[in-house]
């Protein structure tokens, strides 16, 4: 069998956040009192439970049992410690079937009573500016229930009216329509506008392009329109830069009035490490830019071996690499673009 057959090429994205922590359930409630938190400290409660049994830090959310099962220091005594975290699912729903290419018949996994269809992911936890470095895994842990873990652990022995909530607060980029006027070979811009206009009294709030294509709805008494247009498929297509560059000059000056806007576009190289790679055909050479709401990512390769899992060494190494100054200097990426909470 050919070498490049044994194993698939993966991106793998990784969202950043900043790890709050409050006396309400939203960072956004009256009254809140928010402050960054250590993730640290939660690590020294929970370590020597999972150490003596697993099953006292696995818990039951939404019918699929979660639980932390490794988590420690790197680089302790340098200028740059950095904290290591795994995460499993244990997954109860939904478990696959086993098929053959020989036989259309699905079988169900066989499984102990205490095995489980085991989906992971790998945290990266910077102290000093209390940012989190989270793979993605669609099958795994989404950001609501790992608060949710965390935050129950952190109370466990403490009285409700001392309950303390944690909250995994995204990281956006900055300046992103700057960012996306200085792309060329661009392939597609879409926007949705955000319907503030309304039936009774249609007025056309914009110009240019997105005010002719705005016209075009008056007949059908639309008021709100969401729009992707694209170059041609052939390899050489993209859109006229300057057309694109009028069009984000008129979504930037009228934000309120759009829901959503994005641009692609084929470039080789990234605008800055903010933004984010698209994993669609395994092309690294695609890069999307949120206009409006873009979050901080990372996008990283993988081979990883053909029915096998993607090995959580190998991504933390991967991780490190892209978060130290001295590899992808992710590290000051994300620094400017932190939002300033009190450190306690």
């Amino acid at each position: 069998m050919p070498e490049d057959a044994k194993a698939d090429l993966k991106n793998v994205k990784f969202d950043y956040f900043q790890v709050q922590i409050s006396n309400r359930k939203s960072v956004k409630a009256t009254k809140a009192r928010t402050r960054m938190f250590d993730l640290t400290q939660w690590m020294d409660i929970i370590r020597p439970k999972y150490e003596n049994e697993p099953a006292s830090v696995t818990l039951n959310f939404f019918g699929e049992q979660i639980r932390c099962d490794h988590s420690g220091m790197v680089g302790v005594g340098t200028k740059k410690p950095l904290a290591r975290l795994h995460f499993t699912k244990l997954r109860e729903k939904n478990s696959p079937a086993v098929g053959s290419i020989h036989d259309v018949k699905l079988d169900p996994v066989n499984l102990k009573p205490d095995e489980y269809i085991a989906e992971d992911v790998t945290a990266l936890f910077d102290p000093e500016d209390s940012v989190l470095m989270l793979q993605k895994n669609i099958y795994s842990l989404f950001r609501g229930v790992l608060e949710a873990y965390i935050t129950e652990l952190w109370n466990s022995d403490k009285e409700k009216k001392d309950f303390e909530y944690v909250h995994l607060v995204p990281i956006f980029q900055k300046n992103n329509f700057s960012k996306g006027k200085r792309a060329n070979k661009i392939e597609s811009i879409a926007f949705k506008t955000a319907n503030r206009t309304s039936k009774a009294s249609f007025v056309n709030p914009f110009k240019g392009q997105i005010g002719a294509m705005f016209d075009t709805m008056k007949p059908l008494d639309g008021v709100n329109i969401e729009v992707r247009i694209t170059a041609s498929r052939t390899h050489d297509s993209f859109l006229k830069q300057d057309g694109v560059v009028e069009m984000i000059d008129e979504i930037q000056e009228r934000k309120n009035l759009f829901k959503k806007a994005e641009i692609s576009f084929r470039d080789g190289t990234r605008i800055n490490e903010g933004a984010t790679e698209a994993t669609g055909g395994d092309n690294a050479e695609l890069t999307y830019i949120d206009l409006m709401h873009g979050k901080v990512q990372s996008v990283l390769p993988f081979n990883i071996p053909k029915k096998r899992p993607l090995n959580q060494d190998a991504v933390w190494t991967s991780m490190m690499a892209e978060y130290r100054e001295d590899g992808g200097n992710m590290v000051n990426e994300v620094k400017a673009c932190l939002t300033k909470v009190p450190a306690n």
